[in-house]
């Protein structure tokens, strides 16, 4: 695919130059965007973090947590609390406090980056007091998934006649059948 020259011969071109010529090359603008644009494989990895930080709410300890990756929200459906999420270009994630719960739990964290382990551990300590007060709740309530517990009966020692065979208490002297002594 060589173009003519004036005499209608076909120009001759460098072996550099047909190889540069079929090769795409980015612009500034392409290749700075493919560098900074993560992959899926990144935002497969930022996802997965995501949603082990926020397996629980760190304020209700509710587990209808929502993430919202295009918009980098976060939301707990419990509560109402939202976060949001940033990445810098490093790939350091920080997750900002945007709403506190309805009942004003977070307020005091309202604008400030945290670490994912800050939220993820606040998140597990408070599902894990939110399971306890249940606990406590349940057995209070003397409640039981097999019903009331009662504790076993004692065991009824007994001893039997030797002549009808009638079961007897083991304090007793005669039988309770025939009248017959009991002996040992």
């Amino acid at each position: 695919m060589s173009a003519e020259n004036e005499n209608g011969k076909p120009k001759k071109r460098s072996l550099f130059r047909e190889l540069i010529e079929d090769v795409a090359v980015p612009t500034f603008a392409e290749s700075i965007a493919s560098t900074l644009s993560p992959t899926q494989t990144e935002i497969d990895a930022h996802q997965e973090l995501i949603h082990r930080v926020f397996k629980y709410c760190p304020f209700c300890g509710g587990e209808d947590v929502q993430n919202y990756p295009s918009s980098g929200i976060i939301t707990c459906r419990d509560c109402g609390a939202d976060w949001q999420t940033k990445t810098s270009m490093l790939g350091r994630i920080s997750i900002k406090l945007k709403k506190p719960a309805h009942n004003g739990t977070g307020t005091e964290l309202l604008g400030v980056d945290e670490e994912p382990a800050f939220w993820q551990t606040m998140a597990i300590r408070r599902h894990a007091e939110e399971q306890m007060k249940d606990m406590r709740q349940f057995s209070a309530s003397g409640n039981s998934a097999l019903g009331p517990v009662t504790p076993p009966a004692p065991v009824e020692q007994v001893k039997y006649c030797s002549r009808c065979g009638a079961r007897n208490a083991i304090a007793a002297t005669y039988c309770r059948s025939c009248g017959n002594r009991i002996t040992g």
